[in-house]
């Protein structure tokens, strides 16, 4: 008969209003599980790029580049870094303050070059000093 809906033929086939949740809720727990997949792969992203950089396979300057690739791609960020032979380990923790290593007493006056420079320029023989 037209407009009428075909009834189930036996209660085993009914349908149960229990195990059907509204649309509503359904996009809310998918909303908040996205969020928290998003933050635990940025969280997860951010130490592995802390790790690659203390490690001296990047610098500070590679940080930002290296975190969008490994929340974008982490297999291929995980073969950049086993594939970089940690270039930068020798920076990590340094920062040069004042002279460099090895600065002695000797560079403490101007060479003869310098001299004859600032004597050309009419400067004090210590005026190309920092």
């Amino acid at each position: 008969m037209p407009g009428k809906v075909a009834l189930p033929a036996t209660a085993g086939e009914a349908v149960n209003p229990a195990r059907y949740v509204p649309i509503d809720a359904v996009r809310e727990l998918l909303a908040d599980r996205n969020a928290n997949l998003a933050t635990m792969r940025e969280s997860d992203a951010v130490q592995r790029v802390d790790t690659a950089l203390r490690t001296g396979h990047i610098t500070p300057a590679m940080k930002d580049w290296a975190k969008a690739l490994c929340m974008q791609d982490s297999a291929s960020f995980d073969t950049f870094i086993s594939k970089s032979p940690a270039p930068y380990a020798h920076l990590h923790g340094r920062l040069i303050i004042g002279q460099p290593p090895g600065h002695d007493a000797k560079y403490a006056t101007a060479s003869e070059d310098e001299a004859t420079i600032c004597a050309q320029l009419g400067l004090k023989p210590d005026a190309l000093r920092p």
